[in-house]
């Protein structure tokens, strides 16, 4: 098991994305991408294969340490931990195949892609989101 003395906790986010996946509110979106732009996760990077077998890099966050412990019990990789920013910038600045982040992917399992983070970052540099 993967072990840290900083705690990571994204509570709001976590309430957020559960709501989310019970709902289609535009207000809880909203909510969630503006909790999403200011948290700090753990991540792992991964490589993952689609249908097509093509091979894409991908990060894997996790928004606490329970919900790491739920993929880590199966898979081995170095974790380490990420605000927002920094892993939305190396995936942005990216030019390899990493194709995003994958929030919680024995979770919520949700996908945020290269077109996502990029609208996200754009939204937050017009301060919309702070």
């Amino acid at each position: 098991m993967y072990e840290t003395s900083t705690k990571i906790d994204n509570e709001n986010l976590s309430n957020l994305l559960n709501s989310l996946l019970h709902t289609n509110d535009d207000e809880i979106k909203d909510r969630f991408f503006q909790e999403l732009v200011t948290s700090t996760f753990l991540t792992a990077t991964i490589e993952t294969r689609f249908e097509n077998n093509s091979h894409h890099k991908t990060y894997l966050a996790f928004t606490d340490h329970e919900e790491l412990e739920k993929w880590f019990n199966d898979h081995s990789a170095p974790i380490e931990i990420l605000t927002y920013s920094t892993l939305s910038e190396r995936i942005l600045k990216d030019v390899s195949n990493l194709s995003g982040f994958i929030l919680n992917p024995n979770g919520a399992n949700i996908h945020i892609g290269k077109d996502m983070i990029h609208a996200l970052s754009m939204l937050k540099e017009c301060n919309f989101y702070r």
